[in-house]
C-alpha cells in the first residue's frame, strides 16, 4: 500500500508461511546521462551526444581459436558448366605464362578442299574498322559536272514520299455550301470512266435543224519561211547608199540629181540602169521600150 506519495510500504508472503515486510523510500528525480553531460557544458541534441560517445577505433584482437566443423549443408543445386567465354579479359591475362621457345615444324598436312573465294561481305565489322586507315586531307575540286535536269514531283520514290507523309491531321471544319454540280465540271476522264459499253447501231434518226456555227479554229503552226521577195532601195546611187550586199533582181531608185530618177536592177553580180521615169508621161519606161510600169501614187 502506498502511504505517501514519498515512501512505498508492502508485505510478501510465501506458500511456507514466511512473511516479509519491506518499506521504501522514495528520493528526488536523478538526472540522464545525457542531461549530465548539458550540465558539464555540452551542446548539441541528444543525437549528436550519441555519437560523441564513440571512441577511437581499437587493435585488432587477439585471433580466436577455430571453431569446430559445421554440420554438413543440404546439397545445392546443380550449377551450369564453366566454359571459356566465362573467363573475364583480367582472368585470362592472369592465366597467361610466359612465351615459351619455339616448337618444331609440324608434318605437312593434308590438302583441303577449295574454299569459296573471299568476298567484301565476309568481313566482319571489327575486321573492316581494323582496316580502315587515318582521314585523308582534302582532294582537289573535280571539273563541274553537267547540268542536272531539275527535279520534279515525279522524281519521288513512293518510299520517299511515304517517309514524307506527316501524320493525319484533325477534321477540318466543314466549309461553306458549294455550287451546284453540273455536266460541265466533269472532267474528260471522268466522261470516260462513265461511259459503258458501246451498244447495238440504232436506227437513223431524223435530220435535225443546222447548228449554230462553231467556234474558230486554234491557230495553225507557222508555215515554212517563203523565198526573200524583190527590195527596194532608195538613195544616192553615186553616194554611200547603196547596199553592201544585195541580192538578184534587187531594185534601187536614184535620188542623185544625176541621173535622177532612174532605177537600177542586181543581176548577174552588178547594178544595171533598167527603167527611167518620162515627166510628160508620169510613167517609168524601160530603156529598151519593151514595158511600162505606172508610178503608185
Amino acid at each position: 500500500m502506498i502511504e505517501n506519495e514519498n515512501q512505498l510500504t508492502g508485505t510478501i508472503q510465501s506458500d511456507d508461511e514466511l512473511t516479509v515486510e519491506w518499506s521504501s523510500v522514495t528520493g528526488p528525480r536523478g538526472y540522464s546521462a545525457y542531461e549530465v553531460a548539458q550540465r558539464n557544458g555540452f551542446r548539441g541534441s541528444i543525437d549528436d551526444w550519441l555519437k560523441s560517445l564513440k571512441g577511437e577505433t581499437g587493435e585488432q584482437g587477439i585471433q580466436g581459436p577455430q571453431g569446430e566443423q559445421g554440420i554438413q549443408g543440404p546439397q545445392g543445386e546443380q550449377g551450369k558448366p564453366f566454359t571459356y567465354d566465362m573467363f573475364t579479359p583480367e582472368q585470362l591475362e592472369k592465366l597467361k605464362g610466359p612465351k615459351g621457345d619455339k616448337g618444331d615444324t609440324g608434318l605437312q598436312g593434308e590438302q583441303g578442299e577449295k574454299g569459296d573465294p573471299f568476298k567484301y561481305t565476309d568481313f566482319t565489322e571489327d575486321q573492316l574498322s581494323a582496316l580502315k586507315g587515318p582521314k585523308g586531307d582534302i582532294g582537289l575540286t573535280g571539273p563541274e559536272g553537267p547540268q542536272g535536269k531539275p527535279f520534279t514531283y515525279d522524281d519521288f520514290t513512293e518510299e520517299q514520299l511515304k517517309a514524307l507523309t506527316g501524320p493525319k491531321g484533325e477534321r477540318g471544319e466543314i466549309g461553306p455550301k458549294g455550287d451546284p454540280f453540273k455536266y460541265e465540271d466533269f472532267s474528260f476522264e471522268q466522261l470516260e470512266s462513265l461511259r459503258g459499253p458501246e451498244g447495238k447501231q440504232g436506227p437513223q434518226g431524223e435530220p435535225g435543224e443546222p447548228g449554230e456555227p462553231g467556234q474558230p479554229g486554234k491557230q495553225g503552226d507557222q508555215g515554212p519561211k517563203g523565198d526573200p521577195g524583190t527590195q527596194w532601195y532608195v538613195g544616192d546611187f553615186y553616194g554611200e547608199d547603196v547596199p553592201s550586199n544585195p541580192k538578184e533582181g534587187d531594185l534601187f531608185l536614184n535620188t542623185n540629181i544625176r541621173n535622177k530618177n532612174a532605177i537600177f536592177i542586181f543581176q548577174t553580180g552588178d547594178w544595171y540602169q533598167k527603167y527611167f521615169l518620162e515627166p510628160n508621161l508620169n510613167k517609168f519606161l524601160q530603156f529598151d521600150e519593151v514595158e511600162e510600169w505606172d508610178i503608185e501614187e
